[in-house]
Parts: structure tokens; sequence; C-alpha cells
């Protein structure tokens, strides 16, 4: 079965202009998976059947066209990861300092 449908994780933040959506073909074709906690700046494209890893961070402006790994950075047009402080700082949510989750992703950081 193909997915057609993006799907984006829990407690994500998205800043204005974003697209998320299909590209690809035969097979290829679908759109993203966005994992938990990802933040995605302004103006940021992020297509195809990829997957965007917990607590990354899609820099502002970012064309994403390939599978970024938990907790990157990525920055660019095609996007590229600069490092893995993933989005910690970036990303807010009510329970987050008692939220198991995110404090093993931290502690692998």
């Amino acid at each position: 079965m193909l997915a057609r449908e993006a799907r984006i994780g829990y407690n994500c933040s998205m800043a204005q202009n974003v697209t998320i959506g299909l590209a690809g073909r035969g097979t290829e074709r679908g759109a993203p998976t966005i994992g938990n906690r990802v933040f995605i700046g302004a103006h940021s494209v992020i297509v195809g059947r990829i997957h965007v890893g917990e607590d990354a961070m899609i820099c502002a402006g970012s064309v994403v066209t390939r599978p970024v790994p938990p907790r990157a950075v990525v920055v660019g047009n095609p996007a590229r990861v600069i490092s893995y402080e993933g989005s910690f700082e970036h990303v807010v949510y009510d329970g987050m300092d008692a939220d198991p989750a995110r404090a093993a992703s931290r502690e692998k950081a």
C-alpha cells in the first residue's frame, strides 16, 4: 500500500509557509512522516516518502527530500546535516520537563 498522506508526530512546531507534500514516482511516491518534537522553520519544504526523525530541526528555507536522522539539525537546499544538537531549545510544550521520551532523547545527544 502506498502512503499518500503526511503524518506529523506530537508536539511539533511549524513556522509560517511550510510545505509538506507528495513527491517521487512509482513505489517511491508518497508524503513525509515527521517524528515527535520536530521544529520546522519558516518557508521550509519537506516532500517525498521520507522520515524526519524525532527531535530534528529543519532550519528556515530548507528543502528536505531525503530522510533526516533523529536530533539532526538540517539547513539549505538541498538540506544537509550540520549538527546533532536537535530541536530541544526550540520546541516547547506542556509537560516537556516530565516527558520520558524527550529525556531519553536528550541523553543520547
